[in-house]
């Protein structure tokens, strides 16, 4: 995956030259977070590039990882295997207007990895399944010195997985982060 984020990189640098030429257009991202529906955490590493005001493009490479749960119920207990699932992802943001220290978002991208559900002692084979993952949302970003700033976004992610079933996921993740302009 990191072959493919760093040729992205390039060829941002080739089609928009003033983004290589360290005008402030050029941005790295990083955020980490919780899903509320599933448990688990949600981590993501992105670079991207803003071709106008309020307008960022991003490539990023994530990570949704949800726990095995087991459940205690009448006579028996229910289990929920989780998994984890990598994946690239192309992103767009909007910021329509922005306040004196705060500019909120509103996101929507799309992803392509795969989806690898947990091994234990309840469900003992290793599967790998093929994932596609929709994405929208919104955020608020706010600049810190040295052009860095703090991210905070709302998600909801549509995962489905290329497997016998067609299973089809929802993914809510609350993140935060930090950006870097350069």
């Amino acid at each position: 995956m990191n072959a493919r984020v760093l040729f992205a990189l390039v060829v941002l640098s080739f089609v928009a030259p003033a983004s290589a030429a360290g005008q402030g257009r050029v941005s790295v991202q990083g955020a980490a977070g919780s899903n509320i529906n599933e448990g688990g955490y949600n981590q993501s590493l992105s670079a991207g590039f803003s071709p106008g005001k309020g307008l960022d493009i991003l490539i990023g490479a994530e990570r949704i990882h949800v726990p095995t749960e087991v459940t205690p119920i009448d006579r028996g207990y229910s289990i929920s295997r989780g998994g984890t699932t990598t994946f690239l992802s192309g992103e767009v943001r909007w910021s329509p207007f922005s306040f004196t220290r705060v500019t909120p978002y509103v996101l929507a991208g799309a992803g392509r990895g795969r989806s690898r559900p947990n091994v234990n002692e309840h469900f003992p084979d290793s599967v790998s399944n093929d994932a596609v993952l929709f994405f929208g949302g919104g955020g608020v970003r706010v600049p810190l010195p040295g052009r860095f700033s703090l991210l905070a976004d709302a998600r909801f992610v549509l995962q489905a997985e290329d497997n016998e079933d067609a299973s089809v996921y929802l993914f809510l993740p609350v993140r935060a982060g930090v950006a870097w302009r350069f």
